[in-house]
């Protein structure tokens, strides 16, 4: 059975989303959503991480003051590859305590990871994006009610749009808004 259309969308982010904010408020706006969005520049996803850098404080904040959603809208991870998220089983770890954050039984849409090589660490970003998306798909499998929004792909198809290893310009944005607008039109089933 298909999942019920969404009416309340919250959307917890990092710096990604906060760039793509104004973009991805119209075109909430414009599909007649009510809707919430919490993003903030270095935010990751655990909740030993001190507000406002918390996703998961982020999400029972939203929960606590605006109420619960319908529909939510995940747009993290990039943050926490360097520190445990590239390894599958903290990855999986990290996206269960994200999940259990938000509202019960609601539809969740969590937008992957594009984080190219950076040459001022030697960390490995690309394999650590790789490994966090596979734990996301993997979790995905077996849940109905998560949505993995492919960001990864759409914006591989368009290097020009990146700034540094992770952030993109005024045209990504715009696109990664529209992904996501797009997606919440197609419930989880």
């Amino acid at each position: 059975p298909s999942r019920p259309a969404c009416h309340r969308v919250a959307v917890i982010g990092d710096s990604l989303m906060d760039n793509a904010r104004w973009y991805l408020s119209s075109g909430l706006g414009q599909a007649g959503y009510s809707f919430v969005i919490d993003a903030q520049h270095s935010r990751r996803i655990p909740e030993s991480v001190r507000v406002p850098y918390s996703g998961v404080i982020a999400a029972r904040q939203v929960r606590s003051t605006w109420g619960d959603a319908d529909c939510w809208v995940i747009a993290l991870g990039s943050n926490d590859l360097i520190y445990g998220g590239g390894a599958s089983g903290i990855a999986a770890s990290l996206i269960e305590s994200m999940l259990t954050s938000v509202t019960p039984g609601s539809s969740i849409w969590w937008v992957n990871l594009d984080y190219h090589r950076d040459p001022e660490f030697s960390f490995d970003f690309v394999g650590a994006t790789s490994t966090f998306n596979a734990a996301l798909r993997t979790r995905a499998a077996v849940d109905a009610n998560l949505t993995v929004i492919d960001w990864y792909s759409l914006a591989e198809s368009h290097r020009e749009w990146f700034f540094d290893p992770v952030h993109v310009d005024t045209i990504g944005s715009r696109a990664r808004a529209q992904q996501v607008v797009d997606a919440l039109g197609h419930p989880p089933e």
